[in-house]
């Protein structure tokens, strides 16, 4: 336990820089990419490209330990300007299983040839919630010790200014994250400004939803009772029909909160 917390506060210096260069505008996000370098060197600034940083591997070994190189948007589209990503965005207050098993199995159904590089996103700034300071942003990345999970920290309040710097990518959405993104009050309260933005979402930046189904008020609510106007369809015609974990953070923090 004594090396795994070693090997996760040598990437806290990392992640922190990034989270810096974002607040201070250099950057719209940064790419924590997993990866199985040998250094373990850090050699970031707030305006460098890449930082080699370690995390725990799943064994806790440090034999072969694996690592993450943080790259800024130049060094992700120098490495590959085409380069489409299909990302869960969430807050991962806590992460669990369900968070993982929702990006697998969307990665399983829409990437079944590599096509887009699967990461979990993780904004500062919210719609609905405060920004998130530096230290929150690098514990809740840091919960992200298995090394084939890349991570995506951004800084965007919605989804139609994640596809402008990330653009051709799916993102992966609960039903209840799907209803909001078409609530006119996100677009200054109109309908018309909701679809424009999603139609330049789409048509424009190349972007669409996959949708899978989530448990609301203790009813399992599938994806394809998602209501879409016709106009829309298309950015939300994937859908996850099979997958289910009746399982949220919300419900993780409030049996925590009990215990206690």
């Amino acid at each position: 336990h004594k090396l795994c917390v070693q090997k996760v506060t040598r990437m806290d210096a990392a992640i922190g820089q990034a989270v810096e260069a974002i607040v201070q505008g250099h950057h719209q996000y940064f790419l924590l990419q997993a990866n199985h370098p040998t250094t373990t060197t850090t050699t970031a600034t707030t305006t460098t490209t890449t930082t080699t940083v370690t995390t725990a591997d799943s064994g806790g070994s440090d034999d072969g330990a694996e690592s993450h190189t943080v790259l800024d948007p130049t060094a992700v589209r120098s490495a590959d300007p085409d380069r489409r990503f299909l990302v869960l965005v969430g807050s991962f207050n806590p992460l669990h299983h369900g968070h993982i098993g929702l990006a697998m199995e969307a990665n399983k159904e829409f990437n079944s040839d590599n096509k887009y590089t699967l990461a979990f996103g993780l904004s500062i700034t919210n719609a609905d919630k405060p920004t998130l300071a530096p230290d929150t942003v690098i514990r809740r990345v840091s919960q992200f010790v298995n090394p084939h999970h890349n991570v995506l920290i951004m800084n965007s309040p919605k989804f139609v200014g994640y596809a402008k710097y990330l653009p051709n990518s799916l993102f992966i959405v609960g039903m209840d994250t799907a209803e909001r993104i078409l609530m006119p009050k996100y677009y200054n309260n109109s309908e018309e400004e909701m679809i424009r933005q999603l139609c330049e979402f789409h048509q424009v930046d190349g972007c669409e939803f996959v949708v899978a189904g989530r448990v609301a008020g203790g009813t399992w609510v599938p994806a394809s009772q998602l209501q879409v106007p016709d106009t829309l369809k298309s950015v939300f015609c994937k859908r996850l029909g099979d997958f289910r974990r009746d399982i949220s953070s919300t419900q993780i923090r409030t049996s925590v909160a009990e215990t206690v």
